[in-house]
């Protein structure tokens, strides 16, 4: 016998213990996914249809009205709920993505109106590669969210395919232009930070947001908690990029070096509020005058041919894999959230393990 389906807004309903009737209505998805449901009492199976009736079409009603919002009003209202979820920089970024490239393309378009066809045409509008993978990025994450709570029946993002990105070159220095760039700083108070960009592969901005408490002195061991950002020309200390990112390097004798020498100067009064390394004026690093003033005189200075300062990190993982260090010891002193992320960006750098890999089987087999 072919089972009877429950009538329009009947929901799930059932007579409970206590003899009162209740029934549930789903009202789209929360923030996380979740269905939202809401219950329904009365003193019979009747008096709780009638109300799921009037709640499924006053639901209908809000969501068909959410819908037609416009597409630059609902963006507007989606970076108030997240502002309080994401760091600022990163809240700054979204912010400018839609204000740059979101609001001008889509204008008076209803959210109800958008498309694959018109997230692909916005893509063509965008010239900056990474700029345009960004946008497809904060736009699908919006979209998805309206999805979620029932605004909208379907997600035309994910109908889309998200732009690539080219990757970028990565400029690896030799030996010889480290020893250069090392020897060309060597005295100047911006010394160890190229030293432990390059012997301990941290990131610009956990080294600008080091504090003197970090150093532990006797193990040779630092600790990295932290990183310094600039928001609208204020800088701010935030969480590490992730929980991985927040880990103790030992370090070479090298950088124990240049770091005791650099403490000698911090203890003698040249620095203020606790940071490891203050521009001039005993303030925390700028990184437009760090560039402007230190960096890029620097490679002049040294004879080597310029390079980003991320590329100083990329060249710290590529000596230590080359060197024959096992990727998950690099992993863990880069801060990389998973061994896989380290080898996707470095398996250039280790031709020597395959190589070690064939012998080996070379000599399972007796060739």
């Amino acid at each position: 016998m072919a089972r009877k389906r429950r009538g329009r807004g009947e929901g799930s309903i059932y007579l409970r213990k206590d003899g009162r009737w209740t029934g549930t209505i789903s009202f789209g998805h929360d923030n996380k996914g979740r269905r939202r449901r809401r219950h329904i009492y009365g003193k019979s199976k009747a008096e709780v249809q009638k109300k799921l009736m009037r709640l499924h079409a006053r639901g209908v009603r809000a969501t068909s009205d959410a819908a037609k919002q416009t597409i630059v009003a609902y963006l507007m209202e989606w970076l108030e709920t997240i502002k309080l979820n994401l760091k600022r920089t990163t809240f700054r970024e979204y912010e400018r993505v839609v204000r740059r490239y979101l609001l001008p393309y889509f204008g008076s378009a209803r959210l109800e109106q958008l498309t694959a066809a018109m997230i692909d045409h916005m893509h063509s509008t965008i010239k900056s590669p990474f700029n345009r993978r960004y946008a497809h990025t904060v736009l699908s994450a919006a979209i998805k969210q309206a999805w979620r709570r029932g605004i909208i029946e379907m997600n035309p993002c994910a109908m889309v395919d998200p732009p690539r990105v080219p990757k970028r070159p990565k400029r690896i220095l030799t030996v010889a232009e480290i020893d250069r760039l090392l020897k060309a700083c060597e005295g100047t108070r911006y010394h160890a930070i190229i030293v432990l960009a390059v012997q301990a592969g941290m990131r610009q901005g956990e080294i600008f947001g080091l504090q003197v408490s970090d150093w532990n002195r006797q193990l040779g061991v630092l600790h990295v908690q932290r990183a310094l950002t600039e928001v609208d020309g204020v800088t701010l200390l935030e969480e590490p990029k992730s929980d991985s990112a927040r880990r103790l390097i030992t370090l070479p004798e090298r950088s124990t070096k240049a770091l005791e020498s650099h403490l000698k100067f911090v203890e003698g009064g040249g620095e203020s509020d606790g940071f490891l390394f203050t521009g001039e004026r005993g303030k925390p690093l700028g990184k437009a005058n760090f560039y402007r003033l230190f960096y890029k005189p620097l490679f002049a200075a040294a004879n080597v041919p310029y390079c980003r300062f991320h590329d100083l990190r990329h060249t710290s993982a590529s000596l230590l894999l080359q060197a024959g260090v096992h990727p998950k010891v690099v992993q863990e002193r880069l801060g990389h959230s998973s061994i896989s992320i380290t080898m996707d960006l470095y398996s250039h750098a280790v031709p020597s393990l395959q190589r070690e890999a064939a012998d080996k089987m070379d000599n399972i087999f007796g060739g």
